[in-house]
């Protein structure tokens, strides 16, 4: 399990960890907290978030993803995966499910 203050994790903002030798991103805006794998479905290899087109992009295969991770252009055949995670107090537990 990786604990994430939740203040460093701005409205609005992305903050990537690795948990479980795996990259992934808390994102956080008004719905509250989604976490998921920047691995590619496709291949696994790492997506990187592309602020200026506004998705996360596989440059194995040019394969991209839309702000809620489902995938848009390319080979990638499902959405990146979402991570398990709770809220306690104010620190993110990624990985925890309880």
């Amino acid at each position: 399990i990786v604990e994430v203050p939740l203040e460093s994790v701005a409205e609005g903002g992305r903050l990537e960890v690795t948990w479980d030798e795996m990259p992934v991103e808390l994102r956080r805006d008004a719905g509250g907290i989604q976490v998921r794998s920047l691995w590619c479905t496709h291949s696994g290899c790492r997506v990187r978030w592309q602020e200026e087109g506004q998705v996360y992009f596989c440059a194995c295969h040019e394969g991209k993803f839309d702000a809620s991770g489902r995938p848009i252009a390319g080979p990638p055949p499902r959405p990146l995966s979402e991570v398990p995670f709770t809220v306690d107090g104010s620190t993110v537990r990624v990985g925890a499910t309880t």
